[in-house]
């Protein structure tokens, strides 16, 4: 019976204390998407905000204004330039993640099979593995920031959209 220590390949050690790292702050990182997402903040004060929007506005002028055929355009026009860059940042984002993913994969396959040890077969994996991982990470953290953007242009939309309904015909805002 072998009584020696089971000696771990420095590399394997590396690539588990890599692994340590990335779960030690994983769920931090789940948590900052999470409020970027569903900034709760955010909303609160924008709840606040439309809530006393709405008790200042002209109503009259505002269903007046929902006859006004100018005040629909001008508001689409708004709109449609929002969704138009959307559409391009998310596509932008969606087609670098791809090539993320297909590179990641790519170096994946070339991880040294024909290592010495498996533990070196095993670390390399690992690291690959974890490489691919954060960069993942990054390309989502990146959408996520997309989404937060795209998420208070749409607000602002809203709320400049009412505040045009509801302009008095002696307002000089457009």
């Amino acid at each position: 019976m072998n009584t020696e220590p089971y000696q771990v390949d420095p590399a394997l050690r590396d690539a588990f204390n890599h692994l340590a790292e990335s779960g030690k702050y994983t769920s931090k990182e789940i948590e900052l998407v999470t409020n970027t997402v569903m900034p709760v903040k955010a909303f609160l004060q924008v709840n606040s905000e439309v809530s006393h929007f709405f008790t200042d506005l002209d109503w009259a002028s505002f269903y007046g204004n929902l006859l006004q055929p100018a005040k629909y355009s001008q508001s689409l026009e708004s709109l449609s330039e929002i969704q138009e860059e959307a559409l391009k940042k998310f596509s932008a984002g969606q087609r670098h993640l791809v090539e993320t993913i297909t590179h990641d994969s790519e170096e994946f396959m070339q991880v040294n099979v024909e290592a010495d040890e498996p533990q070196q077969l095993i670390a390399g994996y690992m690291d690959q593995g974890l490489k691919a991982y954060d960069d993942i990470k990054q390309e989502m953290i990146g959408q996520t920031k997309a989404f937060s953007e795209m998420n208070s242009a749409y607000m602002a939309w809203m709320q400049q959209t009412l505040e045009l309904f509801g302009q008095g015909k002696d307002s000089n805002r457009q």
